[in-house]
C-alpha cells in the first residue's frame, strides 16, 4: 500500500511570492519545508509495525 498526502514544498512558498515559480524547473520535484514535515508527521503517521 502507498499512501501519499500534499505537504508544503518549497515550490509552494515560492509561488506564493511569485506565481510564475510553479513553472521552474528547478522546482519541479521541490523539497517539503519544514511546515511540510511537521503536516506529515502529524497527519501520517508511521505504521505501528514500524514504530
Amino acid at each position: 500500500m502507498h499512501q501519499v498526502r500534499h505537504a508544503q514544498g518549497i515550490h509552494n512558498v515560492e509561488g506564493e511570492k511569485n506565481h510564475n515559480a510553479y513553472l521552474s524547473p528547478e522546482l519541479f520535484d521541490a523539497h517539503l519545508t519544514p511546515l511540510g514535515w511537521d503536516q506529515v508527521c502529524i497527519h501520517c503517521p508511521p505504521p505501528k509495525f514500524m514504530s
